[in-house]
């Protein structure tokens, strides 16, 4: 019998394994019985007289999902415009490095009009998210 369950993992692939090594590791710390998830001494708990106390916001001042909104997208589109300019940078230096190879020079044109094209995408999609945000929400919310 352990000569057939050795058989069986000695035949799975090393990404199957690791799936398997991540189930179970999940499945013991969801089911495995000891965390304690709260305080159930007397008075400890939460409501009035008991001494809670107010969590700080870890978002700082920020209170409007909105403009938690607005900031992750702006911040989302700040690093696709950064990794749109580092693929324009990296088209140009494959069509100067090209040494007359057509290839190479199509390849970083294609590369440049790309980077180009995405980067009039992500400029448009922030002037969207800037107007949605700005004019129609602030109005909404008045």
């Amino acid at each position: 019998f352990i000569y057939i369950i050795f058989r069986m993992i000695y035949n799975i692939t090393m990404r199957t394994k690791a799936k398997i090594l991540v189930t179970l590791a999940v499945a013991a710390v969801l089911l495995a019985p000891g965390g304690v998830w709260g305080d159930d001494r007397a008075g400890a708990g939460l409501g009035p007289g008991s001494g809670s106390q107010n969590l700080p916001n870890p978002l700082g001042k920020i209170t409007d999902p909105r403009v938690l909104i607005g900031i992750v997208i702006n911040s989302v589109l700040g690093l696709v415009g950064s990794i749109a300019f580092v693929v324009f940078i990296a088209g140009g230096i494959i069509w100067m490095t090209s040494a007359g190879n057509s290839d190479k020079i199509q390849k970083g044109k294609n590369m440049i009009i790309w980077a180009a094209l995405g980067l009039a995408v992500i400029f448009f999609s922030y002037a969207i998210v800037r107007f949605i945000l700005e004019d129609v929400l602030t109005k909404a919310a008045k």
